[in-house]
């Protein structure tokens, strides 16, 4: 996914890549940042600039760049952690057909606006947050950190009670939208879900961290890859925890971060 820019996130329509039309080609410059795994994958689809003279929304494109491409050279970003996950994608005069264009020149946005919200509300939090809550209330009642079991204190038990009330309301709006009882105003409630649902799953992440106490404080590598056998510190089930807290951090931000949802929600929903 070619949208974000390294002056251009949050506010995607002020992106600068540029595309000029030369004989039967595109000629594109520029660069795309955060794309996940690109140093893994063999194209991608760019919005670009091809029309500077108006709106910014009115003046972009939908393109699909193939990666071998001459001209387009993929940097792989290292984490903190050592993983590679996002890379940095640059765009040197790369010539790209004109039957790459997918839809209208200049209807670039309203497409990435569709596209943002399968995104946004084609994930089910529910069931995601659901395997997390299983996975803790499993160890909460067989791991005991400094010698107590987490199902032993009160407050634990409340904080991962409620979050399960809140899993189980989110269950229902997702419902909702997948039995059509929202309207057509279905792409505000991908929103709305994007905000419940990414800031949920943290919540339920810190209660995670909190459960292994000082077994959480490693970061252990490659715990969060399929087929993880690596050696780890305290139990085998909790390996991932520390790493999926981190790394969930993305969520209220990747898809559109949980403020710009909440304006959406105020000006479509509520008509604020």
């Amino acid at each position: 996914q070619g949208y974000s820019e390294p002056g251009a996130g949050s506010d995607l329509a002020s992106l600068r890549m540029k595309a000029r039309i030369d004989g039967d080609a595109f000629i594109l410059n520029g660069s795309k940042i955060w794309t996940s795994f690109a140093h893994h994958s063999n194209r991608i689809f760019c919005l670009v600039r091809t029309e500077p003279d108006v709106k910014p929304q009115a003046g972009i494109s939908f393109i699909l760049v193939e990666l071998d491409r001459p001209g387009v050279k993929v940097e792989p970003i290292v984490s903190l952690d050592g993983e590679v996950e996002q890379c940095e994608v640059f765009f040197d005069d790369v010539r790209v057909p004109l039957d790459n264009l997918v839809g209208e020149l200049n209807q670039g946005w309203e497409i990435a606006k569709y596209l943002l919200e399968h995104e946004r509300g084609g994930y089910s939090y529910f069931a995601a947050i659901g395997k997390q809550v299983n996975q803790i209330s499993e160890l909460a009642s067989e791991y005991a950190a400094d010698g107590y079991r987490a199902f032993d204190d009160p407050v634990f038990v409340r904080e991962l009670a409620e979050a399960e009330i809140d899993r189980l309301a989110l269950k229902a709006l997702e419902e909702r939208i997948l039995d059509g009882a929202v309207g057509e105003d279905a792409g505000v409630f991908a929103s709305l879900v994007k905000v419940i649902g990414s800031e949920l799953g943290q919540r339920v992440d810190k209660i995670a961290l909190s459960l292994l106490g000082p077994d959480a404080l490693p970061v252990q590598n490659g715990s969060l890859s399929f087929g993880y056998n690596g050696v780890v510190r305290g139990p085998d089930s909790g390996a991932n925890i520390a790493n999926r807290y981190l790394n969930n951090r993305a969520s209220t931000i990747y898809g559109g971060t949980a403020q710009i949802q909440r304006n959406i929600i105020a000006k479509q929903l509520l008509r604020l």
